[in-house]
């Protein structure tokens, strides 16, 4: 499992990019970073935000 955790918060802005648009898309992406630890984020958002 430790090789998908990185790409949750990708999926989680996927997910909601099927049912909304992309101004909901990146309010999520922002939401996600925000809430996650800073120390996580590296593995969260791999490519950064």
């Amino acid at each position: 499992m430790f090789d998908h955790s990185p790409h949750a918060a990708t999926y989680a802005a996927k997910a909601v990019g099927l049912y909304s648009n992309d101004n909901d898309r990146e309010t999520e992406r922002a939401w996600q970073w925000e809430n996650l630890a800073p120390e996580l984020r590296p593995i969260g958002f791999p490519k950064g935000f």
